[in-house]
């Protein structure tokens, strides 16, 4: 992609929100892609483990290894939304980061070839799988459905924020959103819902339950 090439060059050289909104543009059916690939079709390792079978060659037992996998779709902890959020979070990383001599295209495809949610890199996702009902898994509120979000006015944490102990319970939109503002603060509203694909009200809205969850915290 020429352009993606492109605009990824311009917008390292000029941190400009308006090439960003385009570059997510562009890049949109690719996050969808490779997120759909990830929660419905990818199988993750759950268990590695080894199998006594019998060989008539041999006659006799002999181990075999064997690897059982799971789907994210079949989980319920993680829906196919937060995949997408996680991935945008991730190619703003890569953004940051890549060096605008070389095309954006290959460095961008080099990490996307090995990337994976991070919920599956938790040390207990994969063992709390058989033990979790999948009722204890979803949790309701985590996500409010985008329709209900009330209008209200703009309402900015004001405080000294330690992101590190703040980002422990946010959830993946939330994630985002704090690092969209710590990198770019001068950015608008509007302009981190047209990067996560939100509206202006929704990113009211999560700004207001990023400051609550903060000020429990203290």
């Amino acid at each position: 992609m020429k352009n993606l090439n492109k605009l990824a060059k311009q917008y390292k050289e000029t941190n400009d929100p308006n090439l960003l909104a385009q570059l997510f543009q562009l890049l949109k059916q690719t996050i969808k892609d490779k997120s759909w690939y990830l929660f419905y079709r990818k199988g993750f390792v759950k268990k590695r483990y080894e199998k006594e079978i019998y060989d008539e060659r041999i006659e006799d037992f002999r181990k075999v290894k064997r690897v059982k996998t799971f789907r994210l779709c079949d989980i319920k902890k993680i829906e196919l939304k937060d995949v997408e959020q996680e991935l945008s979070l991730l190619i703003l990383e890569l953004l940051k980061r890549y060096d605008s001599a070389l095309p954006f295209e290959n460095y961008l495809n080099s990490k996307l070839s090995f990337w994976r949610p991070s919920v599956i890199q938790d040390a207990n996702f994969v063992k709390d799988i058989d033990t979790i009902n999948e009722s204890d898994l979803v949790n309701k509120d985590e996500i409010p459905m985008f329709e209900s979000l009330a209008k209200q006015e703009p309402i900015y944490p004001e405080e000294v924020i330690d992101y590190d102990k703040m980002f422990e319970n946010l959830t993946i939109i939330e994630k985002m959103i704090i690092n969209i503002l710590r990198k770019n603060p001068e950015f608008t509203q509007q302009q981190i819902a047209d990067i996560i694909g939100v509206t202006q009200q929704q990113i009211v809205k999560y700004l207001k339950k990023i400051r609550r969850k903060f000020i429990k915290r203290l």
